[in-house]
């Protein structure tokens, strides 16, 4: 019985590998960034979001060295920083 069982399982690990059945391995997706975290851009300034202007999250235009800080958007719901054009003239945001 036990000669069998293994005769078995040694004939059907022969034909999965000749029907080629093992799992090809496949690429991890690759995972998008936060959108609340700042971004660099080819300007030299960092877009951020942040609610340091009240209840709401805004997003924030700053040189790298942390001065300049421009408020880009001021109305009354959440808006979160995405990334900006490669030219740096636009930037992509949710609301």
């Amino acid at each position: 019985m036990y000669r069998r069982m293994l005769l078995g399982l040694f004939l059907l690990a022969l034909l999965c590998a000749a029907c080629g059945a093992t799992p090809e391995p496949t690429a991890a997706p690759t995972p998008l960034p936060p959108t609340s975290l700042p971004t660099a851009t080819t300007t030299g300034q960092i877009v951020f979001d942040s609610n340091r202007g009240g209840d709401y999250r805004n997003i924030y235009v700053m040189d790298t060295n942390g001065a300049s800080v421009v408020r880009l958007t001021t109305d009354e719901t959440n808006d979160f920083a995405g990334p900006r054009s490669p030219d740096g003239k636009r930037i992509a945001y949710t609301w």
